[in-house]
């Protein structure tokens, strides 16, 4: 359990980059469980920890089972000494802090009260508290030390939550798992420790380029503010406008409705599938998406059309611009329904008759569409001649 608390560990301390400019701080641990842990765990943690505030990589420090390594060693060629004011250990090099590495202004101490240790403290400075016992309340304790980990059975029930009360999960920040004590088998325990990285990198910040950070971060910031939440309160009236018009129209609509921005037709009672109906829809310049409805019997020619109402809204379309979307949809349909007929029931028949000649319907359609887009002109483009911006400033330095 200590073993993986060590490597748990470095999610709270600052990155290697900022080590430097950021504050000196102390990463503590309690014991999870109140007859202690092992003396070789508690060190380890010691290391690794120290390792990390002093700025190394997280690969050059003492991390897992490989780190637990107290006493002497037949051959000492692989490890490194480390020693203090009462303590000794030797960890391998493969897993630690290089031999030429000095780390400055580091204090490593543990507190032993015997057999078992209780608690640890690592410290990036000098400190006034002379005890983890000093760091107070479980509150403050967490407030000062970013994670508490503690240790859960097989059957959920919390062993122990950093020497504070048991079974209240809400002290640890973070469970460990253990088959070991309900079982009689081989401990399991979880890989948590992957589980964060990657909710973190690229889970959290999306990847690992600057651009895609940022745009991330934007987007959070975004997300928080006013603006934001008028916009998702218009994104469903504009879906619930749109799905209400359909209806009103004779159109089946998936669970009779829609409860949030998108909208899905049941394309099977007028006779005609999704994948058609999505060929004319972009041919008069309408984007949207086949999709499956229960029952269908083929993903390739789905008998849905799905629809969202976000990209609109965000252009300024209100109810009444999205009733008129969901006509254009429903003459998009009618056409459908005409040139089936004409073009016998395979697929493939209908795409090659209808792209070899247009139908003057959809043509007619397109036009519309377009003079009714023009009043909604996506950003960046001019909206007195619908030219992109960029255009229009190559043009005037041309003739400058």
């Amino acid at each position: 359990m200590m073993s993986k608390q060590a490597s748990l560990c470095s999610q709270a301390l600052p990155s290697p980059v900022h080590s430097q400019k950021a504050a000196p701080r102390s990463v503590a641990a309690r014991a999870q469980q109140e007859e202690g842990a092992g003396r070789r765990a508690f060190l380890s943690l010691l290391a690794g920890g120290a390792a990390l505030l002093a700025g190394a990589q997280p690969s050059e420090a003492a991390f897992g089972d490989s780190a637990n390594v107290f006493g002497k060693a037949t051959n000492t060629s692989g490890f490194i000494p480390y020693s203090g004011e009462g303590w000794s250990l030797l960890l391998p090099s493969k897993w630690n802090p290089s031999r030429e590495r000095e780390f400055k202004g580091i204090e490593m101490r543990y507190e032993d009260n015997g057999d078992a240790v209780n608690n640890v403290v690592v410290i990036s400075r000098k400190t006034d508290k002379g005890s983890i016992k000093d760091f107070g309340s479980s509150d403050e304790f967490l407030t000062a030390n970013a994670y508490l980990f503690g240790e859960q059975t097989f059957k959920g029930n919390t062993i122990s939550e950093g020497g504070f009360k048991k079974n209240k999960t809400s002290a640890a920040s973070i469970l460990d798992v253990s088959a070991g004590q309900d079982k009689k088998g081989k401990d399991i325990m979880y890989d948590l420790e992957s589980k964060i990285n990657f909710a973190v990198f690229p889970g959290a910040q999306g990847g690992p380029h600057n651009h895609t950070i940022s745009g991330l971060a934007c987007a959070l910031k975004q997300a928080a503010s006013e603006d934001f939440k008028k916009y998702q309160e218009q994104v469903l009236k504009n879906s619930f406008a749109m799905a209400d018009r359909l209806v009103s129209k004779g159109h089946t609509l998936v669970s009779g409705g829609t409860e949030n921005h998108l909208v899905l037709v049941d394309l099977r009672p007028k006779g005609v599938d999704g994948s058609r109906v999505e060929f004319v829809l972009e041919l008069a310049h309408i984007a949207a998406n086949k999709n499956t409805v229960p029952g269908d019997k083929s993903a390739l020619v789905p008998g849905g059309l799905r629809m969202g109402a976000p990209a609109l809204t965000t252009r300024g379309f209100t109810e009444k611009d999205f009733h008129q979307v969901a006509d254009f949809v429903d003459r998009a349909v009618a056409i459908t329904q005409d040139l089936k007929k004409k073009h016998g029931p395979k697929l493939k028949d209908f795409k090659e008759g209808v792209s070899r000649s247009i139908p003057r319907e959809i043509t007619d359609l397109r036009m519309e569409v377009e003079d009714f887009a023009k009043q909604f002109p996506t950003i960046g483009f001019d909206k007195a001649d619908m030219r992109y911006q960029d255009e229009i400033t190559s043009d005037e330095a041309a003739t400058a």
